[in-house]
């Protein structure tokens, strides 16, 4: 999904040509994964359930809370609703051809797996804590930085990348030659 909004900025706010096929190409690429995805949270809550032992503690407290415990309860339900509600969006072929459309659920879709897989994997995996203590985990400042951060980082590098690659495939950058000599 998010390639998709990446090819979508970019024939948006560029002069480079990307064809339509290419994202329905991406637009089914996108939904056949996110069904897969949603085949491997059932597994996963599959297995976390079925033998209803006191490994599945960190599950329940993910789905539906341990006690007055239910900080990720919300965020988790959230996300699996807005997972679902875009995959089935975008299983209607007639949608996912409406462009405005394709590129919402591309940008729910993200939001909603990267919740579900930061929040609902890593944290839970800590809760409760080997001494079975129940301690709900909040991001301090620091890490919230550190993680924007990271990300802003991240998105610096490819905007340069993208800012580069663009001029040099529309032919508009190109290497002049000079009359260097290193040897000299």
């Amino acid at each position: 999904a998010f390639i998709a909004l990446v090819l979508f900025f970019i024939k948006r706010y560029t002069k480079y040509h990307i064809l339509p096929e290419i994202f329905d190409k991406l637009g089914v690429i996108i939904t056949v994964a996110a069904q897969i995805n949603l085949f491997l949270l059932g597994c996963e809550i599959f297995k976390e359930f079925y033998s209803n032992s006191h490994h599945a503690l960190s599950a329940k407290y993910l789905f539906f809370g341990l006690g007055e415990h239910k900080a990720l309860v919300p965020w988790i339900w959230t996300s699996i609703t807005l997972n679902i509600l875009t995959t089935a969006i975008l299983t209607i072929h007639k949608f996912r051809k409406i462009p405005a459309v394709f590129f919402s659920c591309c940008v729910v879709l993200f939001m909603a797996i990267w919740v579900e897989k930061g929040l609902g994997l890593i944290v839970p995996g800590f809760i409760p804590s080997p001494q079975g203590q129940i301690v709900e985990y909040f991001p301090s400042l620091t890490e919230i930085s550190i993680t924007l951060g990271v990300i802003s980082i991240g998105l610096i590098v490819m905007t340069c990348l993208v800012r580069v690659a663009i001029p040099i495939e529309l032919g508009e950058l190109n290497c002049q030659k000079r009359d260097f000599d290193w040897r000299k």
